[in-house]
């Protein structure tokens, strides 16, 4: 019972221990994303509940930016006024 070419099957060997050496590296960077990722949305919890504007429509989806912009320019104009009303 030998194998029939060997040179093959080193071959073969090697490219499956290459092809799982790159998922490994391709799940510890999927990994790293997502700690930061969860360190983002830590941080931006913070920020929107101190007043923030959403990223997010009802929808849940990402609002454009130019959307986002006006939502900006709203909330300035809004801290503004705010900051100017209470300095009276």
């Amino acid at each position: 019972m030998g194998i029939p070419n060997r040179t093959e099957a080193v071959l073969l060997a090697k490219k499956v221990l290459t092809l799982r050496n790159y998922v490994q590296a391709v799940e510890r960077k999927c990994y790293e994303i997502t700690a930061d990722v969860e360190q983002f949305r830590v941080k931006l919890a913070k920020l929107q509940s101190k007043g923030l504007p959403s990223l997010l429509t009802g929808a849940g989806k990402l609002v454009s930016q130019d959307q986002f912009a006006n939502r900006m320019a709203t909330y300035i104009e809004n801290q503004i006024t705010a900051s100017s009303s209470t300095s009276e």
